[in-house]
């Protein structure tokens, strides 16, 4: 604008003005966030190469605005700088790269705002625990045998006992069955469940189970007689390391034992009357003989009773013995191998040598007991015995008068 006056002439102008800004920009610390996830912050992970750190709508400066970021990977115990500082200009992520980092190590991602003024604010993670290894069983190292570990079997089939199966009878359901695990960094997260074939072709699909759960039932095609499998668990921590622990494997048996010669109820000759089935005595001791066998999964236990009438037990109650508690002498036994072979993965590249391992059936046995160890004979009676042989929960029953 021009100005006339007495003899001069003048012109001015003015700036736009400044604005004096001494304070950083704000930083909302629960949006400064590690991992991958776009809403979560991550508090393990696995991967010891890369470290991931996000800040989306995490700083804002209302007088001059942000200009850039840098930022910086730090270990949290000493401050030491693993990587950076970068200048990412106005991204609000980074993916630190080619780090080699340890298993336990705690590292964080430490945001620098810088806005336009030139004033600084810091913001961290709250830092991310780097765990490279799997879940354990409780109270082991992590070298616990595959027998040690998931077993054939659990409460949902009939007759289980708690012990690793090596036979079943059961021909479209795989059960299966785990100790108590446990993950000293990062904790338990879930457990992955399913069943493959002996040479590890998948017959389930896998499924997510509960962490507090140690048993699962899977549906699988049906199996035929002599057939076997096994049941793979996988234990996944938070960090999302895993381990995978496999069964020893199980067969299937669908054909029960069988009486090799005829079943006896005797009557000792000193107290026999005038026919060989009369009792003279109350004080003979009765005896039941039997030879049973059974050439596939082999005999677990047999029971057997006396009573007043046909599959009564009233005069001995029913007495039941372990196969593995008779005396060598009474039975033949073998021994039979799993394993040994190598299978891979069919959604990754690795292969798995499986161990052998071993377990004795008993194929033949010879029963020689006295019913009536214990007690007299009752007066005036008809006596009957029973006896009954079973290898996994398939029965063989004979009933004699």
């Amino acid at each position: 604008m021009l100005y006339q006056g007495a003899g001069s002439v003048s012109l001015w102008t003015s700036t736009d003005g400044i604005m004096i800004d001494d304070t950083g920009p704000v930083c909302v610390d629960y949006r400064v966030r590690d991992g991958l996830h776009r809403l979560l912050d991550s508090d393990f992970q696995a991967n010891r190469e890369s470290v991931r750190g996000q800040w989306r709508s995490a700083f804002f400066d209302l007088e001059s605005l942000v200009d850039h970021f840098e930022v910086r990977l730090e270990d949290v115990v000493n401050n030491t700088v693993l990587a950076g500082p970068l200048r990412v200009g106005k991204s609000t992520s980074v993916t630190f790269e080619n780090l080699w980092l340890n298993h336990t190590q705690r590292v964080r991602t430490v945001v620098t705002a810088v806005n336009r003024a030139g004033a600084t604010t810091e913001c961290a993670t709250d830092s991310m625990l780097i765990d490279l290894t799997g879940p354990v069983p409780v109270g082991t190292t992590g070298n616990a045998t595959v027998n040690d570990v998931v077993r054939d079997g659990n409460s949902a089939l009939h007759g289980w006992e708690g012990e690793d199966l090596e036979y079943t009878h059961a021909t479209q359901a795989a059960f299966a069955s785990w100790k108590e695990f446990t993950d000293p960094e990062s904790g338990m997260n879930n457990f992955w469940v399913w069943a493959e074939s002996a040479d590890g072709v998948l017959l389930s699909r896998r499924v997510w189970v509960h962490p507090r759960l140690s048993e699962w039932t899977l549906a699988i095609p049906r199996q035929s007689h002599g057939s076997e499998y096994r049941v793979v668990m996988r234990a996944v921590n938070r960090a999302k390391s895993q381990k995978d622990y496999r069964s020893n494997g199980i067969g299937v048996d669908l054909t029960p034992p069988f009486f090799s010669s005829p079943v006896t109820f005797s009557v000792p000759p000193e107290a026999q009357g005038l026919l060989p089935h009369v009792v003279s005595t109350e004080t003979a001791r009765l005896v039941i003989q039997a030879s049973a066998a059974d050439p596939e999964s082999g005999l677990r236990r047999c029971r057997f009773a006396l009573g007043t009438y046909p599959d009564g037990s009233d005069l001995s109650g029913v007495v039941s013995i372990d196969v593995s508690d008779m005396s060598n002498a009474t039975r033949n036994d073998e021994t039979r191998v799993r394993g040994g072979n190598t299978i891979c993965g069919d959604d990754d590249a690795t292969c798995v040598d499986i161990p052998e391992t071993n377990h004795t059936v008993t194929t033949e046995l010879t029963l020689n007991e006295v019913m009536n160890k214990d007690f007299p004979l009752l007066n005036h009676f008809t006596l009957y015995a029973w006896v009954v042989c079973i290898n996994e929960y398939v029965a063989i029953a004979v009933v004699v008068p």
